[in-house]
Parts: structure tokens; C-alpha cells; sequence
């Protein structure tokens, strides 16, 4: 008997030039082809994990073939015209659509007629399910959460939760689903693992999946053969898609496991967690793991927002204020980076408590990374619910998918759905806010005039948000300064994504074919222009005090601790024990400018190529942007300071 061709589609974004191995569509064949009946019917042909050309990859998928999708914001414009054509070319081909993109509802198939089952939630089971009706002719009727067609009339079988013991789905990297794209690619690879499944809180903006599903945990010898093979196959960077890694005391050792592993084959290079709230000491011990070893991009402490009535009304429960202060301070002392996600747009929040948030977050010793994302309405989020639209008075704008510091490609093409306005913020409030929030990541997180904010702040009592509005004002109004160009240009820039008009994204080909955000843009510009930069700084600073010799060693200081493209030996001379003043205000919040001679000396950086852009780009803002990686101070054993 001739086996019908299976195929699986999850296309990927690539960072760091990095393709991630498509673990959803690999688990669900991985448990499919467990099941003999499924074996004996089916042929696994391939899992297409990249796709530069549409045409090529319809024509190496065979005409009757089963084709299963996996779908998210990024990939799903692309599989529905690849799903249609295929349909086109013959009829006989069965196409199957899950994961986080389709809506849970009856009616999401009669939009496309070239889909042929729709599957709502986890996916393992119920695709199992279909390929051994169609194998066997059965009925569809007994298969739950799924939408199919019966005499040319949509059906949606009953909605279940489905609380599978998530060790029946066998791993794709332990039953070899993927050995074939490791041998067979030239490649880098990332990583994706579970080692649990679930999310205890219910936070409004997220689908994270089944609420009535418990927190479900692979079993960790598992999970460490998971890893074994992980570094054994050089996959470069993984992911542990836990929503709450830390939460369980098995997460630390499976932390030693990763670190034993890159100690053993020289990978992971890199891991990255979301982080749990609770837990601190755990989460913490973690992170600093992964830190020593050579494998954080920084640990996340994320607040998302820190206003009392936004945080009600999304249905989170952060950490206390004092409890994120503690933890900063933790971190830095130990010199572990953090950085913190914002989400703009969120229901309740206004103009001012976004900049009280951003202010509280500068207060209590976040310099180093703010991350702040437009927030998302995803299909099966109880944000997505019209009667939560309609409640919180939210105007959403559908664009076309923006790929943050990640290459694009044919495959990776997509939607999303950006809120812009809600009762409590103004489109135009909303702009402000994505143009102050970045002004933050640009010139401060990012360390062009961090310093002097911070000695404005601190001696002078200037707030953070008086600081750089002041600064945005004069940026503004000195439009033919080299700054002031730049900085209306990206402002222009956040005006049109925000319409729909253009994406909010930054694109040169002198830094590589990556596509970055526009704070990661602006730095890139003005770091390669930043003695105009400085000039302008100081004009602009000059407006706050008439200390002109103050103000220039001060920029001299700040100019000479940034990791430049021209990545040279730095020594300079100093009236003022600026170094000691700058590393006592990010540990401890507080500290004295004292008179006092020293000479500063920065070694070049070993992670870059000199005066090559794209070397430069990649490891200070892509891979280092957590973690402070444009202030050469982060690494104390890169300089030295002489009295």
C-alpha cells in the first residue's frame, strides 16, 4: 500500500541568523507516527521550517499530501496562500490549521474554503485524531475542538479540555524528528523546550492556552536528555517556553543541566526563560547560573505596567514595588543584567501613569533595559472578546506584522493587531507615549546620555520624565541639529506605524540585512555619528546650567564608557571620581561626586570587529541590548581607573 505524504509547515523568524527548529509541528508528528495505524498510512516528508520562495515550496509538497499548518501572527498571511494554492493545484490535497492563530469559533472556517479543519487549543491529540479518520474514511463527529466540513456545511465539534499527561507526547528530539534538518542544513539552529505546560494567572492580553488546564511538568530525566541533545547538535540559543520558569524546584536543575551541558559541548550559547514572579531566590540562584557560565541575555523582571487600575483590569498581580527594588538591587550588585517589559496600550492606562511607571522603574535602578511593546490582541485572549473591546472602549489597528531584530523572509509574513487608543488614552496620548518611551531606550537604556540623566537627577533633583521631555522639546524645536533631524525622523516614523502606514521598524544595509526597532535604529545612527551627537548634548544641556566645564567633562566621561564601532583603547584623564559615582548609582541608588584626578582605561571589546558596522550591530544591539552590553563599565574586568 502506498503511504499518503504528511506534511508539516511552521516557518520561523530568524535572529541572530539563528532558525528555530519548529517544535510545535515536531511534537505533534512525533506523537502522531507513534500510533502504528498512523505509521502504516503515512509518510512524514518533511517539516518545512524557512521558506524564501512560495513557489518553490508548493512545488516540492506533493498534490494529495496531508498538510498540517502552524499558525501565528508572523507566519499566517503566508500559510493561507500556501494552503490556497495548494488547493488550487489539486483538491485532493487535505489541509489541516492549528495553534495560536485560529479564533475558537464557529465561524473562522467559512472564511477560508481552501482550509479543511480547523483545531482549536493543543493540538497533539487531536491531529492524531484527524490523520486516523481520514485513513480509516471514519466519521469526524467524535473528534472534539475542531471545525471540518460535512456535505459542504461547516460543523464544529463540542469544545473539551483536554488534560493529557503531557509525557504521552513523545519528544521531536529524542525520537529523531528533527535529525534529518540538522544533518541535511548548513543552518544555525535555536531551540525551543517545554518542561512544563500551562500558566497558573489568567493575565487579559495573553493565550497561553486552556484556563481550566492544571500547570502540567515533563518529567525532568526527560528534559535532561532533551538538553543532552541540544548540545550535542550545537544548537546555538534555546528557549524554555515555561510561562513560569523558576515556579517548581525541579527548573534549578534543569538550569545545572544546561550549564553542564555548555561546559560539556560548548552549547547552548545562550538561554532564555521567562521568569516566575514568585520564587525570587530560585529564580534568582537561576539566573545567576546562567550568567556565570557565559549564557544570559539577560534575566526579565516584568512589570508590564505598574498601575494599579491597568493591572485590574488585565487581571495580573505583579510583584510589589519594594519587592522589584530589592530584586534590582540584587542583580546589580552581583553584576546579573536585567531588563523589564512594558506593555503600551493596555486598558487604564493613561499618558501620565505610563511615565510614572517608566519613572519608577528608573527610580529603583532599571538603566539598563526597558523593553516596551506595543500590546497585541491575540484571536483567543480574553482581551480579543468583543464585549472586552467594547467595555474598555479599545480601537485596534491591523497592520502587517513588524519582525523586530530578526531577518525576514518569504515565510514570515503576517498580521497583527496593535491597540492605539482605549477610553483611557488617546491615539494622540498613545503616540506621546511610544515617543517617550523611545526617547528612554534610545538615549538612555542604551547609554548615550544616561550619565547625565542620572547627575541631573540626582544632583539637581530634575525627575527622569522632566529630564528627557525637556530634552524631546528642545530636540523638536532644533530641527536643523543633526539630532534633531534624526530624532523627527523617527519620530515621523512611530506617527505612521501607528496608522497603519509603515512598520515600526528600521532597516540599513550597513548593519546587516536585520530588522530592528526604531530605539535600536536611532542608537546605531547616532552612534556612528556621535561626535555631532555630543555637540548637540551638549547645546542642549547648557540650557539646564551654565557649569560649562562640568557639563563637558561629564559628556567626556559618558562619550568614553560607550562601546563605539571604532572599538579602540580609550584612555582619558578626569577631575571628578565620575566611574565610582556612576557604579555606586546603579548598585545602590545613591552616591558623592567627589573632586579627585584619575585616568580611565577601557580595553577594546573581544565581541565585535573593529569598524565593521554589522559585527558591531550585532553584538551591541541585537545580542547585547539586555544586557548593557554599549556601556563598557558593564564588564568590570574591561577597565581599570588610576588615581
Amino acid at each position: 500500500m502506498n503511504k499518503r505524504k504528511l506534511y508539516f509547515i511552521q516557518t520561523g523568524c530568524v535572529f541572530n541568523d539563528e532558525h528555530f527548529l519548529p517544535y510545535a509541528a515536531g511534537i505533534i508528528a512525533a506523537y502522531a507516527l507513534q500510533n502504528k495505524k498512523i505509521s502504516d498510512a503515512y509518510e512524514l516528508a518533511d517539516i518545512i521550517y524557512k521558506c524564501d520562495d512560495l513557489e518553490s515550496t508548493l512545488s516540492a509538497i506533493d498534490e494529495t499530501a496531508v498538510v498540517a499548518f502552524s499558525n501565528y501572527m508572523w507566519n499566517f498571511e503566508f500559510n493561507l496562500e500556501l494552503a490556497e494554492k495548494l488547493k488550487e493545484r489539486n483538491n485532493h490535497c487535505t489541509t489541516v490549521f492549528g495553534g495560536h492563530q485560529i479564533s475558537d469559533t464557529a465561524q473562522w472556517l467559512d472564511k477560508y474554503p481552501f482550509v479543511d479543519f480547523a483545531v482549536f487549543g493543543e493540538g497533539e491529540k487531536i491531529i492524531s485524531d484527524i490523520l486516523l479518520a481520514l485513513c480509516s474514511d471514519s466519521d469526524f463527529s467524535t473528534i472534539p475542538n475542531i471545525s471540518y466540513r460535512k456535505n459542504g456545511i461547516t460543523v464544529t465539534n463540542d469544545k473539551k479540555s483536554l488534560c493529557e499527561d503531557i509525557n504521552n507526547f513523545p519528544s521531536p528530539y529524542l525520537t529523531g524528528i528533527f535529525d534529518s534538518i540538522l544533518k541535511n542544513s548548513n543552518d544555525k539552529f535555536a531551540a525551543i523546550i517545554e518542561t512544563s505546560r500551562g500558566c497558573p494567572y489568567h493575565c487579559a492580553y495573553c493565550d497561553w492556552g486552556d484556563y481550566d488546564l492544571p500547570l502540567r511538568h515533563f518529567d525532568v530525566e526527560r528534559v535532561k536528555k532533551e538538553i543532552e541533545y541540544l548540545g550535542k547538535n550545537s544548537i546555538v540559543f534555546v528557549v524554555v517556553a515555561d510561562s513560569n520558569f523558576g515556579i517548581h524546584p525541579k527548573d534549578e536543575l534543569i538550569a545545572d543541566e544546561f550549564v553542564r551541558a555548555k561546559n560539556k559541548y560548548g552549547f547552548p550559547k545562550a538561554v532564555e526563560a521567562a521568569s516566575a514572579k514568585h520564587n525570587p531566590d530560585r529564580v534568582f540562584s537561576i539566573n545567576k547560573k546562567f550568567f556565570d557560565n557565559g549564557m544570559s541575555r539577560g534575566a526579565t523582571l516584568s512589570m508590564q505596567s505598574l498601575d494599579p487600575l491597568t493591572l485590574k483590569n488585565i487581571g495580573r498581580e505583579n510583584i510589589t514595588k519594594e519587592k522589584f527594588t530589592e530584586l534590582i538591587r540584587l542583580y546589580t550588585k552581583n553584576n546579573v543584567p536585567t531588563y523589564t517589559e512594558l506593555i503600551l496600550g493596555l486598558p487604564g492606562e493613561t499618558y501620565e501613569s505610563f511615565c510614572d511607571g517608566i519613572e519608577h522603574l528608573l527610580n529603583n535602578g532599571q538603566h539598563n533595559s526597558i523593553h516596551v511593546f506595543f500590546c497585541e490582541v491575540l484571536p483567543n485572549s480574553v482581551m480579543g472578546s468583543e464585549e472586552y473591546l467594547n467595555k474598555h472602549a479599545i480601537n485596534v489597528l491591523k497592520r502587517d506584522f513588524s519582525l523586530r531584530n530578526g531577518m525576514q523572509s518569504a515565510g514570515v509574513r503576517g498580521k497583527s493587531q496593535i491597540i492605539v487608543s482605549t477610553e483611557s488614552m488617546s491615539n494622540e496620548k498613545f503616540l506621546k507615549s511610544a515617543i517617550y518611551a523611545f526617547t528612554i531606550q534610545t538615549f538612555h537604556n542604551f547609554g548615550l546620555c544616561r550619565i547625565p540623566a542620572m547627575y541631573f537627577h540626582y544632583e539637581k533633583g530634575l525627575k527622569y520624565h522632566e529630564f528627557y521631555n525637556s530634552f524631546i522639546d528642545w530636540l523638536s524645536k532644533n530641527t536643523d541639529s543633526h539630532t534633531g533631524r534624526l530624532f523627527n525622523e523617527f519620530a515621523r516614523r512611530y506617527k505612521l506605524s501607528v496608522t497603519g502606514e509603515s512598520s515600526d521598524t528600521y532597516e540599513n544595509p550597513a548593519f546587516g540585512s536585520t530588522q530592528f526597532n526604531l530605539s535600536d535604529g536611532a542608537f546605531l545612527e547616532l552612534i556612528n555619528s556621535c561626535e555631532l551627537f555630543y555637540d548637540d548634548l551638549l547645546a542642549f544641556l547648557s540650557t539646564l546650567t551654565d557649569d560649562t566645564k562640568l557639563l563637558k567633562e561629564l559628556i567626556k566621561f559618558q562619550k568614553s564608557i560607550l562601546r563605539k564601532p571604532d572599538n579602540r583603547e580609550i584612555k582619558e584623564n578626569f577631575t571628578f571620581n565620575w566611574v565610582d559615582y556612576y557604579t555606586d548609582l546603579i548598585k545602590n541608588g545613591e552616591a558623592s561626586l567627589i573632586k579627585e584626578d584619575n585616568e580611565l582605561h577601557i580595553l577594546p571589546s573581544s565581541e565585535y570587529v573593529e569598524n565593521d558596522l554589522i559585527s558591531y550591530a550585532k553584538a551591541i544591539a541585537i545580542k547585547g541590548r539586555r544586557t548593557g552590553k554599549s556601556i563598557a563599565l558593564s564588564d568590570t574586568s574591561s577597565y581599570t581607573v588610576n588615581n
